[in-house]
């Protein structure tokens, strides 16, 4: 599944969720929800929504831990108004993006 949006000063509009299907042929191998995340809206300012399952550990540039989530929902939306601008890294189960905070 996939979703459009847009980010206009501080507000944030979220398109329709649409669903696709590969082909069994397509040479993509499957892969489980659990090992996939999406960051949005990426470079982020006020709030960032995590969608992906598994405990949420958020570190900066420098490999520090500045939060950690022990929770299983698929879906949070975390209030980053406090967070220095820059660059960190988000851990869910056990796959990493990156997150910009401008």
């Amino acid at each position: 599944t996939f979703r459009a949006f847009a980010v206009v000063e501080e507000d944030t509009t979220f398109g329709e969720e649409k669903t696709f299907v590969t082909l069994d042929d397509s040479g993509i191998e499957n892969v489980a929800k659990e090992n996939t995340i999406s960051i949005y809206p990426n470079p982020a300012h006020n709030n960032v929504t995590i969608e992906g399952k598994g405990e949420v550990v958020i570190t900066n540039s420098l490999g520090q831990i500045v939060k950690k989530i022990n929770d299983n929902n698929v879906y949070r939306t975390l209030n980053i108004k406090d967070f220095e601008r820059g660059v960190y890294y988000i851990k869910v189960g056990n796959v990493t993006t990156k997150l910009v905070i401008e």
